[in-house]
């Protein structure tokens, strides 16, 4: 059996998530709506799909590949024209064999009961067409060029059959209520990612989360891979918080969708609204803010990985300043503070190198990492970094900051220090938040924000 699905991939009511983000991969519950729609068509014996593709085609052929992992084979069309999306494939399916051909959106998926080999049309209950049924080859192939996607529900001659939406997101409520309504309805063991699973009524966790033992969840709610819970934090009921975001202390969700990647800082009281990186829609008022605060919405990077020019230089730069510097050591008198600190990142076991800097205040103070820039040279340790700290330091850390800590990498110019966090617990914070938005830009910015400080730059 044979499956034509429009993934063309753009609608102007999810602006700006679209922009960066087709359609058919907007998650539902932690995965792209796209993947739902072949779960379903497998479960119908589909095996042959041709997908029509328009905006950011790419981002879908990565995700989706050959088909393998459902069993089908996929083909790829790329559409100029979104409007008429099945133009394109109407020469092709002229040597088609005649057979009902079942044709549907990547972009939402009605509840509906197929008959096989028979001709009929997924109507919703106002007489709206879902964009989903099976019609015949012949339909297809004498379709004209200047037919539009919708003229398929006027040009059809079978069974108008009555349905109801399971996935639906024409605009940012619909996104966000059939996110909820899934979860309200308990779909758990069947339709969202495997990696999910129920640990109390309603409450479905996946792998990696980290939840601080002061955090409350109450369901229905689904928290997806790589989440991290800080203490005094509430979430639900009916929250969906997809896949590597992190929710600070003290901050209360409810009602609401915190898309992949989204960092929800300290305190924040969001309910009835979608998040997406640092964009906030506000569902109860029909407002979309675009934070500008890091410390309130941000994105959270992906990729950890350190650019490997960027240590280049930074090995460079330091070699440099110990030369230049050397003859400095000479009038410093050799009054250090030093402590045996944990390298980072933690791989498996606990390394640890021996951190060395000058005490005392004034010209001390300035040049107080001088004797450590051997270790940057060495790539142990960078210019930009979190604080460093002993295995003492390490062990009486809350859970939830350990985790992110030691994911992170020692720096002579922290956040902490930068932000003139006062306190262990601000220390922290500003460590953890450092740990899950470091980047090039981000180690550069704080590089600045310390010349600023120091020299008036």
């Amino acid at each position: 059996m044979r499956a034509i699905i429009d993934c063309t991939g753009y609608n102007e009511s999810l602006k700006p998530i679209n922009d960066y983000r087709p359609t058919p991969l907007i998650n539902i519950v932690g995965k792209p709506c796209l993947f739902y729609v072949f779960d379903a068509l497998t479960r119908l014996g589909v095996k042959k799909i041709e997908l029509l593709l328009c905006h950011l085609p790419k981002m879908i052929e990565e995700r989706v590949f050959e088909g393998e992992r459902w069993g089908v084979e996929i083909d790829f069309y790329l559409v100029q024209n979104p409007n008429r999306p099945f133009s394109i494939v109407s020469g092709t399916a002229k040597g088609w064999s005649e057979e009902c051909i079942i044709i549907g959106r990547g972009d939402e998926l009605p509840n509906f009961e197929f008959t096989k080999n028979q001709l009929q049309l997924f109507d919703y209950a106002n007489g709206s067409w879902s964009g989903w049924g099976s019609i015949p080859t012949g339909l297809i192939s004498n379709l004209q060029g200047d037919e539009n996607f919708w003229d398929i529900s006027s040009l059809f001659r079978g069974d108008k059959k009555k349905c109801d939406p399971f996935i639906k997101m024409s605009n940012f409520s619909e996104l966000r209520e059939t996110n909820i309504k899934l979860i309200n309805e308990g779909h758990g063991d069947t339709l969202f990612p495997t990696s999910a699973r129920m640990v109390e009524p309603d409450i479905w966790i996946s792998r990696g989360v980290v939840i601080h033992p002061g955090t409350k969840i109450v369901g229905p709610a689904f928290i997806g891979e790589s989440v991290n819970l800080s203490e005094k934090t509430v979430i639900g009921p009916q929250v969906v918080i997809e896949d590597n975001c992190f929710i600070d202390k003290g901050s209360k969700i409810k009602g609401s969708v915190i898309a992949q990647n989204s960092y929800v800082g300290e305190s924040l009281a969001i309910e009835n609204a979608y998040v997406d990186r640092n964009l906030l829609v506000d569902l109860k008022n029909e407002t979309q803010i675009k934070i500008t605060d890091n410390f309130i919405l941000s994105e959270l990077h992906e990729s950890k990985k350190d650019n490997f020019l960027y240590c280049l230089f930074e090995k460079a730069f330091a070699l440099f300043l110990i030369i230049l510097f050397s003859p400095l050591k000479l009038f410093l008198k050799p009054d250090f503070e030093e402590d045996d600190v944990v390298l980072l990142p933690y791989q498996g076991k606990f390394e640890m190198i021996r951190w060395k800097q000058y005490r005392g205040s004034g010209i001390y103070r300035f040049f107080r990492h001088l004797p450590i820039l051997n270790e940057v040279v060495k790539g142990n340790i960078h210019f930009v970094g979190s604080s460093p700290r002993n295995l003492k330091q390490i062990e009486e850390m809350p859970p939830d900051w350990r985790s992110l800590y030691l994911t992170s990498r020692l720096g002579l110019i922290t956040l902490a220090d930068l932000d003139k966090g006062e306190t262990e617990d601000e220390r922290y914070a500003s460590d953890a938040y450092y740990a899950v938005h470091r980047n090039f830009l981000f180690d550069v910015r704080c590089f600045f924000r310390w010349l600023k400080q120091k020299i008036g730059l």
